[in-house]
């Protein structure tokens, strides 16, 4: 499954450990500390249970009704692109706490590898979702399999020679690469490597998906309007099996549904009404709202989340 990597490889030296680190481990102070400050309702959080040998569900859900009961999940085998916003940085987030969910609640019972390539990835996110749905932090956070690249020689190479070993070293079933075209507009990197290492690592990504069975997400945040980031998008769109663009404004998150292999084609939105000092990732909280769906053929869904 390994490819090769256009731009080289990492150093024999590097430790594979020391490349995915437990989100634990990023916090900028004591874990006790920072859960101390936080309010758990109603219960005391959830441990995990042990993982249970029965077949695996093949898709994780959001936890969002409306959204679920037309997407039906993310399925075990897709290549997921989410763009468009911040918010297809915060969805992934939450669905990195959600992966690790048991199967009967919507989640694939799996550590999460999450490739960080914008820098984007934040610990108290993570730790303030899994407090809202219930979830030990400790155990979210250390089943979170961080790994960040600062050049696009880094990602490349973390990406065809590490990714696939460690999805079968931690038995990860969702993989998140964040930000994945931001390290190739550099103008370090030429437009003619940045394209033609992009392509490569696109189509690795949707053969790695696909041949390992995972769910495999990336996210882009902004198209710049350049020849290379016309050039980039292009590869990372075309390649993707599910295609999701995402757009928030006030209250509502727009999601149009560009490709889907199972689903129309069209617009899904969900209003959800949130105080004005909880973060943004609260949208994706499932916590009330309504969702509306409507395709090119004019059918439309409107249910509560």
């Amino acid at each position: 499954m390994a490819g090769t990597p256009f731009l080289g490889g990492l150093s024999d030296q590097v430790r594979f450990e020391g490349l995915f680190i437990p989100a634990s481990r990023m916090l900028g102070e004591p874990l006790e500390r920072y859960l101390s400050r936080s309010i758990l309702k109603d219960e005391p959080p959830r441990s995990f249970k042990p993982a249970e040998k029965a077949c695996r569900r093949s898709a994780l859900t959001s936890g969002l009704c409306g959204v679920d009961s037309i997407l039906g999940g993310f399925a075990c085998g897709d290549f997921t692109v989410l763009y468009g916003s911040h918010h297809a940085v915060q969805l992934s987030l939450i669905l990195s706490v959600r992966a690790q969910l048991p199967l009967e609640e919507g989640g694939l019972d799996s550590a999460v590898i999450y490739v960080d390539g914008g820098n984007s990835f934040n610990p108290y996110t993570a730790t303030s979702a899994a407090i809202a749905l219930k979830i030990d932090p400790r155990s979210v956070l250390r089943r979170l399999l961080i790994s960040r690249a600062f050049t696009a020689h880094q990602l490349e190479s973390l990406i065809f020679e590490r990714l696939e070993e460690a999805v079968e070293r931690w038995r990860s079933k969702f993989v998140v690469v964040s930000d994945v075209m931001r390290l190739y507009l550099d103008s370090d990197v030429s437009c003619r490597e940045a394209g033609e290492a992009f392509n490569g690592l696109t189509r690795h990504l949707s053969r790695l998906a696909s041949g390992k069975q995972i769910v495999l997400l990336a996210t882009a945040t902004s198209f710049p309007n350049s020849k290379r980031g016309h050039i980039l998008s292009q590869y990372l769109l075309s390649r993707a099996s599910t295609l999701l663009r995402l757009e928030g404004e006030g209250d509502a998150v727009r999601i149009t549904i560009e490709r889907h292999p199972r689903v129309d084609c069209g617009c899904l939105t969900f209003t959800q009404s949130i105080p004005p000092a909880e973060p943004v990732w609260a949208k994706f909280s499932g916590r009330g709202g309504v969702a509306q769906y409507s395709t090119a053929g004019h059918r439309s869904f409107e249910g509560r989340l």
